[in-house]
């Protein structure tokens, strides 16, 4: 191992996505596609907001209105 590969491994540099794509399987309308944002809370340390938003172009959005649109099951 060369000492520049050490150095660089002794300080364990680990980061955090702080944006991506997250994929549901939702059991009655499918796949559903979010982009993801997380965001720091700098007034609560180690709390984070995480938005998700239908993907642009994709299905998510109009999938989740057909849900919202169904009577509600009863029991």
């Amino acid at each position: 191992m060369s000492p520049a590969f050490a150095e660089i491994w002794a300080e364990h540099r680990v980061g955090s996505n702080t944006q991506g794509t997250k994929v549901l399987d939702h059991p009655e309308v499918g796949e559903l596609i979010f982009e993801y944002t997380m965001l720091p809370l700098p007034d609560l340390p180690g709390h984070r907001l995480l938005l998700h938003n239908p993907r642009p172009g994709g299905e998510a959005e109009s999938r989740i209105a057909e849900l919202l649109a169904a009577e509600p099951a009863t029991s």
